[in-house]
């Protein structure tokens, strides 16, 4: 299962082999700081006022290595980062209490739901550690000798961007409500290096630019709407969604059933998930959403344009859609045939809870035509984003063409202007 999605992840990204590619912010910003600085320091770069160490290091690693192939490092790098996340849930999914369907299920949602600009790039390794940390939410833990894996592993992921500390508060949940002192220990950890990048952010605040810290009640509606039905319907039931947002926005509270209609699927896991006592169902389910504001609150850019713009901070949501196909796994392989209705009402309702969901339930034997008839659909759609879209041009072409020191990078646009000696 694990080489089937390292396979499928290649053949994703295969339009960018080789040497691979630079992405937006990796080649403007963390490029030049990085690769001028002497020695290490440069691994000490902050971007936006905070930390992204995963990605400080994967930049730094390109420069040591001949320009003409330095894009393979950040790229090859960041996909063996998704390639850990994956391994994170496949070799101990019977811990997790994840069947084989259930798995897949979950490795499917990495591939299909994940936005083309996530993938394989250092500049959004952070969402990739915040799924790591997720994960480990969800494990239970292990031997002593683990722990301390999974403490560095925790630290390597608060201190690689904001998104993993968003799920500081839950560690801290389940330390409490397991009275566990290992969980108590990543709990720290991870409320340690949230604690550490907002004090470099409040000492940097002048170097954050391009963010609202946006604090209007609307804005969670967001969330909502890119949750139930981005990307699924390729657009269709989001540009839906967001449009009858705005005109609740601008107060029309006829519309207020939307947001509820839309948290239906949610509760209705979440009570299957409270009636089983499946505790790392119902952290995933809420990781999910407070992850999913979060980010809609303090999100690069306007807004505004998240009630518009049906694509818009799509890369925020990568996290949230994985938490939540997971508790749908994590609830799924426990249900009897009863809860078949659910599922169906989850499909029509919830696209992506509700596909995955009823894909659960279907192989588990329940109901096989419906697991054809879903499969056939999700295959579709599936296939539709491999390859991913071409959105640059190609590295070594580029760097003939450049002039002077500047040399145009993905997407379409974007420079990376190289330090002297380069």
């Amino acid at each position: 299962m694990f080489l089937a999605f390292v396979l499928l992840s290649l053949w994703k990204v295969s339009p960018l082999l080789p040497p691979g590619r630079f992405w937006a912010e990796e080649g403007t910003y963390f490029a030049p700081a990085i690769w001028s600085a002497p020695g290490l320091e440069g691994l000490r770069f902050l971007f936006q006022g905070h930390l992204q160490l995963v990605t400080n290091l994967l930049v730094w690693l390109a420069g040591q290595v001949p320009l003409a192939v330095a894009p393979a490092v950040t790229t090859l790098g960041t996909l063996a980062l998704q390639w850990g996340a994956a391994a994170l849930l496949v070799f101990p999914a019977r811990r997790l209490g994840l069947s084989a369907g259930g798995c897949a299920l979950v490795l499917a949602a990495m591939l299909m739901i994940t936005p083309s600009e996530v993938w394989a790039n250092a500049t959004n390794a952070h969402f990739h550690t915040a799924v790591i940390a997720g994960l480990l939410l969800a494990l239970p833990c292990g031997s002593r000798g683990e722990q301390g894996a999974r403490l560095a592993l925790l630290a390597l992921c608060g201190f690689s961007g904001v998104p993993a500390n968003f799920l500081g508060p839950f560690f801290l949940l389940r330390a409490l409500l397991e009275r566990d002192r290992a969980r108590g220990a990543e709990a720290a950890v991870l409320l340690l290096t949230a604690s550490v990048q907002l004090v470099l952010i409040m000492l940097n605040r002048d170097a954050v630019t391009g963010r609202d810290f946006a604090l209007e009640a609307s804005l969670l509606l967001v969330p909502l709407a890119k949750i139930a039905a981005y990307p699924l319907l390729d657009g269709i039931a989001l540009d839906w969604s967001l449009a009858r947002l705005t005109d609740l926005r601008d107060g029309d509270l006829r519309l207020i059933w939307l947001p509820l209609l839309l948290l239906l699927p949610h509760a209705a896991l979440g009570w299957a998930a409270w009636r089983q006592g499946n505790l790392a169902a119902l952290l995933m389910l809420a990781t999910a959403f407070f992850s999913a504001i979060l980010s809609t609150f303090l999100a690069l850019g306007s807004p505004e344009e998240y009630l518009t713009v049906p694509s818009a901070a799509a890369r925020y949501y990568h996290a949230p859609l994985v938490f939540l196909v997971l508790a749908a796994a994590l609830v799924a392989g426990r249900q009897p045939a009863p809860w078949l209705f659910l599922a169906l009402l989850c499909w029509f309702l919830h696209p992506v809870t509700g596909l995955f969901y009823l894909l659960g339930l279907a192989l588990r034997r329940i109901w096989a035509p419906a697991a054809a008839v879903v499969a056939g659909l999700w295959l579709l759609v599936f296939l539709q984003q491999l390859p991913m879209p071409v959105v640059g041009p190609a590295w070594a072409p580029a760097l003939a063409a450049r002039e002077g020191n500047i040399v145009a990078i993905w997407p379409t646009g974007w420079e990376i202007a190289l330090p002297p000696g380069y």
